[in-house]
């Protein structure tokens, strides 16, 4: 999705799960080497969070995890008629990286 929202010329919000603190600073690390944080940027925290994150009025809201989270990213979403595209596993990251 982040490749698709670039492409199109959008910016990007990106909210890691809390779950995984490591993963979210490698994420941010290696986007802020190469993107403005006004164009990708890496949005920490827990459910609280991730509440604000999902009530605020994007143009579209992509989100991975399991399907009680999707259920409430959904309900957040559609107070501002936000669609929505939902990725409900949650268990399988990818890391693509110049020596695989």
């Amino acid at each position: 999705p982040l490749t698709a929202a670039l492409a199109a010329r959008c910016r990007a919000m990106i909210k890691p799960s809390e779950y995984t603190p490591r993963t979210a600073e490698l994420i941010r690390q290696a986007l802020g080497e190469r993107f403005s944080e006004s164009h990708v940027a890496v949005i920490t925290g827990g459910p609280v969070v991730s509440e604000a994150f999902c009530s605020l009025p994007f143009g579209h809201l992509f989100s991975t995890g399991s399907t009680s989270v999707g259920r409430l990213v959904a309900k957040a979403a559609a107070e501002n008629l936000t669609p929505v595209t939902l990725e409900l596993g949650g268990k399988s990251p990818a890391v693509i990286a110049p020596d695989f």
